[in-house]
């Protein structure tokens, strides 16, 4: 009896260096940076590696001198970072030529070969950049916590399935195009109103 049976097996690589720096003077001013190199064997030959990093600075506003003497806030710190990220997650072979074998109409009912997708080793790494500023408070003996927070993302290099015409023999193909922005600002109050050993009540308000 003619039976059918089908197997797939795929493997994918990812290779990855960084190095990460931090300081701290006076623990009232904080930086940090990180810069990575990573290569994902699922891009093109001609662009497998990515160079991405990010910078962060914070400041503790609440520990200066200037903010000793008074009392109704209790904890303050200003933040900023900038940064940039790669995204891989398409197809394992989607800048490799594919072809796939079978009986068709073309091969006049013959088994053969055919190419079911165009290369395109110049596929790359999607990138995404963010910039972060941020204000982090506590006020009135801690009982209330007020974060606010802007960010702008921009994403270039979107990878996509772009359709080809008919007459190309191709339906379509991965490629890097197309860009995106998103940004905002994002607010979280909380108040703690009741805090005691039987009682807690907390209030939050997320908007954005």
């Amino acid at each position: 009896t003619p039976t059918s049976t089908i197997e797939e097996r795929s493997q994918w690589a990812l290779q990855s260096q960084f190095l990460r720096l931090n300081y701290s003077l006076s623990n009232k001013y904080l930086l940090e940076g990180t810069i990575r190199r990573d290569g994902s064997s699922r891009f093109g030959v001609n662009n497998r590696y990515g160079i991405f990093y990010a910078m962060s600075g914070g400041w503790l506003v609440s520990e200066e001198s200037f903010m000793k003497n008074q009392d109704f806030i209790n904890f303050m710190k200003l933040t900023v970072s900038y940064g940039t990220a790669g995204n891989d997650r398409i197809g394992n072979f989607s800048s490799l030529p594919l072809y796939g074998g079978g009986t068709t109409a073309d091969y006049l009912g013959l088994p053969g070969l055919r190419p079911t997708q165009t290369p395109n080793p110049n596929l790359t790494w999607e990138e995404t950049a963010q910039l972060d500023l941020g204000i982090q408070t506590t006020f009135f003996k801690n009982i209330f916590t007020l974060n606010l927070n802007y960010y702008d993302k921009i994403t270039s290099g979107l990878l996509l399935d772009v359709p080809f015409p008919f007459t190309t023999g191709f339906a379509s193909a991965s490629q890097n195009v197309g860009r995106m922005q998103n940004k905002g600002v994002d607010i979280d109050f909380s108040a703690n109103i009741i805090n005691k050993k039987d009682l807690n009540w907390t209030v939050g308000l997320n908007a954005g």
